[in-house]
């Protein structure tokens, strides 16, 4: 039998009970793994600096693959780095020069003709005549 993969991530709950955002994330009092790999250099020191959360690194089981790409996966469900990469590959394009925020991002999209999987399906446009 084969151990399963690993890659190194950053276990991090918050201190505060009404949870803590910090590098474009929410944290609760509930531990969430982040792989490094999604993460930047600032975003991980920032996380590791910041005293309002508790974080650690540890080694996770690494996704399987048949885990979904971004492209696959619902918009809400994406990280503001994933959606910034998402973006310029995408016809029609999304401009994201205003977005300041994952909910400004997620406006964009949805201003570019994209919609989350979980929002109700646009209400037919057709009259009759």
């Amino acid at each position: 039998m084969t151990k399963p993969a690993t890659i190194p991530a950053l276990r991090i709950r918050s201190t505060r009970p009404e949870g803590f955002r910090r590098a474009g994330r929410r944290f609760g009092v509930a531990p969430q793994d982040i792989p490094l790999e999604g993460l930047d250099e600032g975003q991980i020191e920032a996380l590791e600096n910041e005293p309002n959360l508790f974080v650690e690194r540890l080694a996770i089981e690494a996704p399987e693959c048949g885990q979904p790409e971004a492209a696959e996966r619902p918009l809400g469900g994406l990280s503001i780095k994933e959606l910034k990469a998402l973006a310029p590959g995408l016809t029609p394009p999304v401009d994201l020069s205003g977005a300041r925020s994952k909910g400004d991002i997620l406006k964009a999209f949805e201003a570019a003709g994209y919609r989350r999987a979980d929002a109700a399906p646009p209400a037919d446009d057709a009259t009759s005549d």
